[in-house]
C-alpha cells in the first residue's frame, strides 16, 4: 500500500529569496538616511515583516492557536473560575415614588402634557424629581445615611468577595464613588416616576438601606416643600406683622386718649348733651311760663309758685352745667371742639390701620393657596421589600461576554496579522 501523498505549499519567488539569503547569513541593512533613531527603528520594522513573511503556514496556525489560548481561553477560564466560585452574591432591592404637588388641579395640570398650563407643571415637577435623583447620588445623602448605618462596614462585610469589596478606610470620595456603582436612581420620563435600586450583600442590608433611603428622600422633599412655601408666604405673612403692629399702635393711642379725656366717645356724649340742652331748655320755657300764670293771680309766698320757682332753678343749673360740656364754636376756650378733632383723627386713623390689616389678611390667604400649588410630598406606588434569591452577578452571562469580546479580539487581531504578512510578501 503506497503512502499518500505529501500536500506541498506553493512558496512565493520573494520569500524564496529571502530564505536563501537568511541561510546566507545576510540580516537587514542599515539604512545610512535620517538619525540614529530612525535606523533603528527601520531596523525594528525590517526584522518584524521578515518574519512575518517568513512564517509558514503551520507556524501561522500554531501562532494563531497560542494566541487564542492567551488571548481568549485563559481569560474566559479565568471569569468563569471568578464567577463560578469566588463571586459573592448581590441582592439588590427596587422601589418608586413620585414627587407630586399637593393641589390636586396641578396634579392633573402636571399630566395633561398637550396643553400648555400641562408642560409647565410638569416640568416644574419633573426638575423637582431630578433634584432627588441627584440627592440620592450626592455624598450629602452619603453623609446622612452614614449617621444612621455603618455603611463602610455594611459594604467591607466578609461575606463580600475580594473585587467587589470596599476598603474599610476608604476615604469619603471613594465612599462616594462605592456608593454609586451599588446605589442608582433615575427618573422615568414617560411617568414620570423616580426608579432606585440598592445592592448589597445581604437581603437584610438591602432592604435597610432602601428603606433609609427612601425616608431621607422624604425628608429632603418636605424642606424643598418647606423652603418653597416659606418662600410664597414669606412676604405675605410679613405684610400681616406689620399690618397688625400698625394697628395695635393706633389702638393703643385711641385708648391713652380715651383714658386722659375720661369719656369714651366725645362725639356720641356731645350728641346727648346737645339732646339734653334742647329738652332742658324746652322743660325750662314750660316751666318759666306756668310760673308767669301763677303768679297773676297767687301770692309771692304761695307754696305752688315757690316749688315751681325751685324747679326752674334746678333746671337752669341742670342747663348750665351740660353746656359747659358742649364745644365751643371758636376762640381759645374751645377745649371741646380740639377733643372731639384729636378723637376723630385717632379714630380715622385707627380705620385706616384696620382697612390695611383687612387688606394684608387677604394678600396672606392669596398667598395660601398661591403656596399649596408650592406644596409637593413623595408619593411611594412601589415600596421596597425584601429580596428572596441574589439577581448578580450574572454570572453565565459575564462570562458569555468574556468570551465573546476576547474571540473577536483575537480573531480581529489575526486577520489583521496574516494581513499584513500578505501584504508584506
Amino acid at each position: 500500500m503506497s503512502a499518500a501523498p505529501i500536500k506541498t505549499e506553493k512558496v512565493p519567488k520573494e520569500i524564496v529569496a529571502r530564505k536563501e539569503d537568511k541561510k546566507a547569513g545576510q540580516v537587514p541593512v542599515e539604512s545610512n538616511s535620517g538619525g540614529p533613531i530612525a535606523r533603528r527603528v527601520q531596523v525594528i520594522k525590517d526584522w518584524t515583516w521578515k518574519a512575518l513573511a517568513d512564517t509558514e503556514e503551520p507556524d501561522r496556525l500554531h501562532w494563531g492557536r497560542v494566541m487564542l489560548v492567551l488571548v481568549c481561553l485563559l481569560p474566559t477560564l479565568a471569569a468563569g473560575i471568578y464567577y463560578g466560585f469566588f463571586a459573592a452574591d448581590q441582592y439588590e432591592v427596587e422601589m418608586r415614588f413620585n414627587v407630586v404637588p399637593l393641589d390636586k388641579s396641578l396634579r392633573d395640570a402636571s399630566s395633561m402634557l398637550d396643553g400648555g398650563g400641562g408642560k409647565s407643571a410638569a416640568s416644574a415637577f419633573a426638575l423637582n424629581s431630578f433634584v432627588v435623583t441627584q440627592y440620592i447620588a450626592s455624598r450629602s445623602m452619603v453623609d446622612q445615611i452614614n449617621k444612621e448605618i455603618d455603611i463602610r462596614k455594611m459594604f467591607s462585610t466578609e461575606k463580600a468577595d475580594v473585587i467587589e469589596r470596599l476598603d474599610p478606610e476608604a476615604s469619603i470620595e471613594k465612599l462616594v464613588k462605592y456608593w454609586r456603582k451599588k446605589v442608582d436612581a433615575y427618573f422615568e420620563l414617560t411617568n414620570g416616576s423616580v426608579i432606585v435600586t440598592v445592592q448589597a450583600f445581604t437581603p437584610e442590608d438591602a432592604l435597610l438601606l432602601s428603606q433609609t433611603i427612601l425616608k431621607l428622600s422624604e425628608q429632603a422633599v418636605n424642606e424643598l416643600s418647606a423652603r418653597a412655601r416659606a418662600q410664597v408666604m414669606g412676604f405675605a405673612e410679613a405684610q400681616v406683622t406689620k399690618a397688625g403692629n400698625h394697628l395695635l399702635e393706633e389702638q393703643k393711642e385711641l385708648l391713652a386718649f380715651r383714658q386722659k379725656e375720661k369719656v369714651f366717645d366725645p362725639v356720641q356724649d356731645a350728641s346727648a348733651n346737645t339732646s339734653s340742652v334742647a329738652s332742658l331748655r324746652q322743660g325750662l320755657a314750660q316751666m318759666k311760663g306756668e310760673a308767669a300764670a301763677l303768679s297773676k293771680y297767687m301770692s309771692e309766698a304761695s307754696p305752688n309758685l315757690e316749688l315751681l320757682r325751685a324747679k326752674i332753678k334746678a333746671s337752669e343749673d341742670q342747663l348750665r352745667s351740660v353746656q359747659a360740656s358742649l364745644p365751643a364754636t371758636g376762640g381759645s376756650s374751645g377745649g371741646s371742639a380740639a377733643t372731639m378733632s384729636t378723637y376723630e383723627t385717632l379714630k380715622g386713623q385707627v380705620a385706616i390701620a384696620q382697612t390695611a390689616y383687612q387688606t394684608a389678611l387677604a394678600s396672606l390667604v392669596s398667598a395660601s393657596r398661591s403656596a399649596d400649588g408650592e406644596t409637593i410630598y413623595l408619593s411611594t406606588f412601589i415600596p421596597p421589600s425584601l429580596p428572596i434569591e441574589s439577581t448578580k452577578p450574572k454570572r453565565l452571562k459575564i462570562v458569555f461576554l468574556v468570551f465573546i469580546s476576547t474571540f473577536a479580539f483575537w480573531a480581529i487581531g489575526t486577520l489583521i496579522a496574516y494581513s499584513i504578512g500578505d501584504h508584506r510578501t
